[in-house]
């Protein structure tokens, strides 16, 4: 429910800290934008792929996570 409106703020966020560099900001944004789907896969491939988590419960999700080490 809430994934549109923080991708919203999150681009309009990247496009402010963007606007400095006049010459360069639609490279920067596209970098940036880049960066943070690299790292939303990376966590969907954690979470999804490797560690079929249906429900996140904080024991499992630490244990995917590599935050918590199962005995």
């Amino acid at each position: 429910m809430w994934d549109l409106p923080l991708r919203f703020l999150a681009f309009s966020e990247i496009v402010a800290l963007a606007s400095w560099a006049k010459q360069y900001r639609g490279a920067i944004i596209a970098a940036a934008v880049a960066l943070l789907t690299a790292i939303e896969f990376h966590q969907y491939i954690v979470l999804a792929v490797r560690y079929p988590l249906y429900e996140l419960i904080t024991h499992d999700l630490l244990e995917a996570l590599q935050i918590l080490k199962s005995p």
